[in-house]
């Protein structure tokens, strides 16, 4: 029985893995899990790798560019014979629907998702409706579908508020950011947004963790180093945001907004907003999305 705990304890380390990026802490921990399962009857192997790494195995190959590997993978799902565990299955019908959501297949990735949202939400097994729900949101995003896009989210977000949820969201990328930006803006309509505000906040934190991490970054050889509210700013000058609409996103007056602006610009050294985003994505300020 020992070992089903280490194999949960390197579940774990995977997961985490994952959201920190850490590609080479998420082979070791699926290679030592496939050390353990090498110790277990194959029934109890092939039960706890379903619960425990099916959805993360499939985000790993992802992750690392193999998207041959884990399309195959898929395909030899839909030939073995399925699990009678409800649980089991739903957790394999997300996995695939990363795939194809990856494979730019919208469509085929809200058919898997559909029957799963529906057993799920029967079973009450609400962090897979919450998986389920956030990908929808992604699916309906790619097909350019933004009212359902908004409505699906906005039910994630009420289902997830109550629970706190964070890296459910921030481990689904700029995608996911950017249409929480967009639901943010319309939910603020009726007042504040402060669940919103927390893991839209969290998304900034990882991007300024990931540029500081970098080394050496030209970022460091700033006269003066932009500040936590101007590279947020800056973020959000990127994507083409206005004056205007900054100051409704972080509600505070415009001419604050000019004054940040003004200062960005003087410490990057540039005259315009085209500029400064291109000075910006030179010194590793930007991610690749923004």
């Amino acid at each position: 029985m020992s070992l089903i705990y280490i194999a949960c304890g390197y579940a774990a380390l995977l997961h985490i893995a994952l959201s920190c990026r850490d590609l080479k802490m998420a082979q070791r921990a699926l290679q030592e899990f496939e050390t353990i399962g090498m110790q277990l009857n194959q029934s109890l192997y092939l039960d706890v790798s379903s619960d425990l790494f099916t959805i993360d195995r499939a985000r790993y190959w992802l992750a690392c560019g193999e998207l041959d590997r884990v399309t195959r993978w898929v395909e030899e799902l839909g030939l073995t014979e399925r699990h009678s565990n409800p649980f089991f299955c739903e957790q394999e019908e997300v996995a695939c629907a990363y795939v194809l959501l990856a494979r730019a297949q919208p469509a085929l990735a809200l058919q898997r998702l559909e029957p799963v949202l529906q057993r799920a939400t029967l079973g009450q097994r609400w962090e897979h409706v919450l998986e389920a729900r956030l990908l929808q949101a992604l699916a309906h995003q790619m097909l350019q579908e933004e009212v359902h896009a908004l409505q699906v989210l906005s039910e994630a977000v009420c289902l997830a508020e109550p629970e706190g949820y964070i890296r459910s969201f921030v481990d689904k990328g700029a995608a996911m950011e950017a249409l929480l930006y967009q639901l943010r803006k319309r939910k603020r309509k009726d007042g504040p947004t402060p669940y919103l505000d927390t893991v839209l906040a969290a998304f900034q934190q990882e991007r300024r963790a990931n540029v500081q991490e970098r080394e050496p970054t030209k970022a460091q050889l700033l006269p003066e180093p932009l500040s936590e509210r101007e590279l947020e700013i800056l973020q959000l000058l990127a994507r083409g945001t206005s004056n205007l609409e900054i100051a409704q996103e972080l509600v505070i007056a415009v001419n604050t907004i000019k004054r940040h602006v003004n200062h960005i610009f003087s410490k990057l050294g540039v005259h315009n907003r085209t500029q400064a985003t291109l000075q910006a994505r030179e010194l590793g300020l930007l991610s690749e999305e923004d």
